[in-house]
């Protein structure tokens, strides 16, 4: 608008006649003449937008440069926020019509005009496009807002169906947005077991006009599952009655996982306290009943069957104490000694200090030079042990001629460049249940040791910000994968 409050108006009309007849009709109602400005051809109208501040167009549709609907779609196509106001003589009004459903906010007859119609019909024209940009300007800010919104947003209609499922929710499901829209969210999304609850709270969004909010896991499309704190409103038109239900979900999956590992270390800080002192204590006890033992032995030393019952008494001792290092060693704090090793340097250091395992054993190491990166900053004790188990294990399970074959290959860990170390034996394999409780702490098919050790190296590597894993490959024998960032940053735990 200008200053007097007038709008600034772009006649584009060929017919000179026409053309002075609009611009005294306008005149008459008050618009100054400074205000109307009049272009005979769609390219000199397109100028004066480009270089006039213009509030309004007044458009003649046949033109010597243009003609028909096209003219009004160019001029929309370069200035869509322009409210435009099509002219029409008798013969056009059809064509008009479908200028108007087109975007055009009006249509006049220039056979009809009228200085107090035509003004009046221009202000309604500004204020409608005006309603019109704010409206799309609204929804594209809404539709960035969900598609950018780091939290899964999902439109329902009334039955439940999916109508929008954004960005956000198809990175985390791992369905697209095609794969779901229009299927019934709880089968789509939810486990069966808590399909009841979601659907009460979708009811509970539907029949109030609360925000109501929820819990509930949601089951990815590779079968992971994902926390999500939900809140669901329903959206309701004029009358009040419920349109769509709208679901807003953040992954707390994360933040979950983050209190366990608190809890978890809590407990076994307050493990590690108890066995702390209670090894200490049968440390004590141990060297006494060794101290009675040796005694014992001086008393008995002509008699071999009582020899060889101390023998054995003392290597259960023994054995006893390792036990309650190995429990003291599990709850114990982790901390890290970092520096730049090689993973291949200290598999080798680990399978020459295995000598006295492998003595009288046919067994081989194949251990190819990696062509990747394998050097990675840990700590080398830390990883050796890890290594260690792995190959005991190995050892322990095949039988001769025993092949441990390692291979290295790019990884990729919460973003960060890794290598993934590959360990696979040829012995029988793991069972169902050996696989599914590997790392499981105090679980173990031998005859000796607390089943931690697993568990202990699964604690390591998750120390390193890595990952233990079963492997899958389909061949025989047990295959573990290894991954360690090249850069660690050392983790809680």
């Amino acid at each position: 608008m200008s200053i007097s409050g007038e709008p600034r108006i772009l006649l584009v009309e060929d017919s000179p006649s026409d053309a002075s007849i609009i611009r005294n009709l306008l005149l008459q109602e008050g618009l100054p003449a400074e205000n109307f400005v009049h272009a005979d051809r769609l390219s000199a109208g397109l100028e004066s937008l480009a270089h006039d501040k213009i509030d309004v167009v007044l458009l003649d549709l046949h033109l010597p440069d243009s003609h028909g609907m096209e003219t009004f779609l160019e001029l929309q196509r370069r200035w869509p926020d322009i409210p435009v106001v099509v002219l029409s003589g008798l013969d056009d009004e059809a064509r008009a019509v479908r200028s108007v459903q087109r975007g055009a906010q009006d249509y006049l007859n220039k056979s009809e005009l009228e200085g107090r119609l035509l003004l009046r019909s221009i202000h309604y024209a500004i204020e409608r496009k005006r309603g019109e940009v704010t409206l799309r300007d609204g929804r594209e800010f809404a539709e960035g807002l969900i598609e950018t919104a780091h939290a899964l947003v999902i439109l329902l209609d009334v039955r439940g169906g999916i109508l929008r499922f954004n960005s956000f929710a198809e990175h985390v499901s791992g369905y697209a947005s095609s794969e779901v829209i229009g299927t019934d969210w709880l089968k789509a999304l939810f486990p069966e077991s808590d399909r009841a609850a979601v659907k009460n709270l979708v009811q509970r969004a539907t029949d109030d006009r609360e925000t109501y909010v929820g819990i509930y896991p949601i089951v990815a499309k590779d079968g992971s599952l994902h926390d999500i704190r939900w809140a669901g409103k329903a959206i309701r038109d004029g009358q009040g009655q419920v349109r769509f239900v709208l679901f807003t979900g953040h992954d707390i999956s994360d933040l979950r996982a983050a209190q366990q590992r608190a809890l978890h270390s809590e407990r076994l800080a307050a493990i590690g306290q108890m066995m702390a002192g209670l090894a200490h204590e049968s440390r004590n006890a141990l060297q006494r009943s060794q101290s009675c033992l040796e005694m014992l032995r001086l008393s008995v030393k002509d008699r071999t069957d009582a020899l060889d019952y101390i023998e054995r008494i003392q290597d259960a001792q023994d054995h006893l104490g390792q036990l309650y290092e190995e429990v003291r060693s599990y709850s114990a704090p982790i901390r890290l000694a970092l520096e730049q090793r090689s993973l291949r340097d200290l598999l080798f250091i680990t399978w020459e200090n295995l000598i006295a395992e492998r003595e009288g054993r046919d067994a081989t190491l194949i251990c190819p030079e990696p062509d990747v990166i394998v050097q990675c900053k840990l700590d080398r004790h830390r990883i050796e042990q890890v290594f260690r188990n792995i190959l005991e294990n190995s050892l322990s399970a095949a039988d001769d001629p025993v092949e441990i074959q390692v291979c290295w290959e790019t990884a990729e860990l919460n973003g960060l460049p890794a290598v993934t170390t590959t360990i696979r034996d040829n012995g029988p394999g793991l069972t169902e249940e050996q696989k599914r409780r590997l790392f499981e702490p105090f679980y173990t098919t031998k005859t000796h040791g607390t089943g931690l050790g697993m568990a202990i190296c699964q604690r390591i590597v998750d120390a390193h910000g890595g990952r233990l894993e079963l492997g899958d490959s389909e061949q025989p024998g047990a295959e573990l994968k290894l991954t360690l960032p090249l850069a660690a940053r050392q983790h809680a735990s």
